[in-house]
């Protein structure tokens, strides 16, 4: 993890890998490394199996490519001749493949072209919040050497005390003298941070987050453009989604519950992604503060699947893994979705 700078001063292609976890952190920082790589006249690459988290066009994405770029993949022959090509012509029948090199004076004869296997070619490769999983899948479908991958995971977030893997590698490029943060990186990282403290509003921000965000800020980072964009700029299908939950919800106030639901019919018409939910589930707790439980349930089929926002770690109680404040509860639908909400939230307060 260390080693990141040196590896994009002494590479001159780079791949960054954005891990599906927490797409919203992963992909901001995977783009910071490559831009940074850039920086340096380095050629970068940024991928991932994933859609571009809609909250995040607003960056300048002009390095992601698709994961079948011919650059991450090997190719089956390489070519090669002495003359100066002018043009390449290239068509394929059935499972035959036909390439006709030209020159100014016409086709280059046969004789002259040497056909091969592709040179071996080393691949840096940097993965951002990548499960053990997605490293095997990387390793297998492009037939990358697995010691060439150097990981940043969620395991390093946790041994350096820090939420976001853009705050971390904002730590890591302060550190190097040679690495330059421009005012572009500094707007990438320092959205990465928004998004992962939800606007330093997250119970348990430390101080040194927030002295990371002074750091970007003092690098240039464009902080009103940000908020701007993040917060102040919803689509119109996420301000439909959020009018549905907007609609529903329901608060207990001797108890401090607040719940609201919505289907996934109603998610899928408004083009709302999976790692997205959490974004409704911020408004929800964004307007019920000072609440001591929020829940957003999602009801698929005959399943609720509550997402959990308490003020306590109790996740445990539901054999749910908690993810920093949320946990999810699936629950069965029953006619009453919010009697149903309404019991999962009086036994969620039992436990608080």
């Amino acid at each position: 993890m260390d080693n990141i700078t040196q590896l994009i001063q002494q590479n001159d292609s780079i791949i960054v890998y954005a891990g599906q976890e927490k797409p919203e952190d992963s992909f901001p920082a995977a783009l910071a490394v490559c831009g940074v790589a850039q920086a340096h006249n380095k050629q970068a690459f940024l991928f991932s199996c994933v859609p571009i988290p809609q909250r995040l066009h607003f960056l300048p994405f002009n390095s992601m490519v698709s994961p079948n770029n011919p650059f991450v993949q090997n190719s089956s022959f390489y070519i090669t001749t002495q003359h100066d090509v002018s043009n390449i012509h290239y068509t394929r029948q059935d499972r035959q493949f036909y390439v006709t090199l030209e020159n100014n004076d016409g086709v280059i004869p046969l004789k002259d072209i040497t056909i091969q296997s592709p040179p071996h070619q080393h691949k840096c490769v940097i993965a951002i919040g990548c499960t053990e999983q997605e490293i095997h899948q990387l390793t297998q479908t492009y037939s990358i050497d697995p010691q060439s991958i150097t990981k940043i995971q969620k395991n390093d977030l946790e041994e350096q005390n820090t939420p976001s893997y853009c705050e971390l590698l904002a730590q890591i490029f302060k550190m190097d003298v040679h690495i330059s943060v421009t005012a572009e990186i500094a707007t990438i990282l320092l959205a990465g941070v928004v998004l992962s403290t939800n606007n330093f509003q997250r119970k348990g921000v430390k101080p040194q987050t927030l002295f990371c965000a002074a750091y970007l800020i003092a690098q240039n980072a464009d902080k009103e453009y940000v908020i701007q964009n993040l917060y102040k700029a919803r689509s119109l299908s996420f301000m439909q989604a959020w009018g549905i939950v907007l609609k529903r919800v329901t608060k207990d106030l001797n108890r401090r519950l607040c719940w609201s639901y919505v289907t996934q019919q109603e998610l899928n018409a408004h083009k709302i992604q999976p790692h997205e939910i959490h974004l409704l589930l911020e408004e929800l707790q964004n307007i019920s503060r000072p609440c001591a439980a929020v829940i957003l349930g999602v009801q698929k089929q005959n399943t609720i699947f509550c997402f959990c926002a308490t003020e306590k770690q109790i996740a445990s109680h539901f054999n749910a893994t908690q993810h920093k404040e949320i946990f999810v509860v699936p629950v069965r639908a029953r006619k009453n979705i919010d009697v149903t909400l309404q019991l999962l939230a009086h036994n969620i307060y039992s436990y608080l």
